[in-house]
């Protein structure tokens, strides 16, 4: 006996193989682009951080030092504060840039994922019409001598009765798992001792 009625079922599996081709090679093309960005930008804007912080550090230690009577010079005083308030606002400047550019690059990647999200979509929708599909061809490849002798009439209730016991049996073997893998694993199960 052989297996009849999945040209449609083998059509929509060429489909998935080739969007699931698509798909590896669009999202190895985006991280292999955007991860070291990602990681480089988060590298630097924690050294940043780090860098504002050891200018306050400094900050607070010339104001102890000024409150305990430290300086004795006037224009060191001054000046050693003016030094460390600017090396702070070119701190807080730069951290504010990084902070633009971490999110500028997120929204770059947001754009490009959302191509590869759609192509996991139609992966998604085509292997809900292959699994569909599976009863269909299990039914008319065990009933097909009924089918060519008329025993069996298309869309009759008989039909329609064997096709739920066949999706019934599936359910059964996938414990009641309509999801592709799973489905293709009955049907090549099926397949197997046909």
């Amino acid at each position: 006996m052989e297996i009849r009625k999945n040209e449609k079922l083998r059509e929509y599996q060429v489909e998935m193989l080739q969007l699931k081709d698509y798909y590896s090679r669009e999202y190895h093309t985006i991280t292999s682009y955007y991860w070291p960005i990602i990681a480089q930008n988060k590298k630097s804007l924690k050294n940043r951080i780090y860098y504002t912080g050891a200018m306050i550090c400094m900050l607070i230690f010339f104001v102890v030092v000024i409150l305990l009577g430290g300086f004795k010079n006037e224009y060191l005083l001054w000046g050693s504060l003016a030094f460390s308030i600017t090396l702070i606002g070119i701190g807080v400047i730069i951290t504010i840039k990084a902070l633009k550019n971490k999110k500028k690059i997120a929204e770059e990647w947001e754009k490009n994922n959302k191509k590869v999200q759609e192509i996991q979509e139609n992966i998604q929708t085509i292997a809900m019409k292959a699994a569909e599909e599976i009863p269909y061809v299990i039914f008319y490849s065990e009933h097909y001598q009924d089918i060519i002798s008329k025993k069996l009439l298309e869309n009759s209730q008989e039909w329609k009765d064997l096709i739920e016991q066949e999706k019934q049996k599936m359910l059964d073997y996938t414990s009641g798992s309509m999801a592709y893998d799973d489905v293709i694993g009955y049907y090549n199960h099926w397949a197997d001792n046909f």
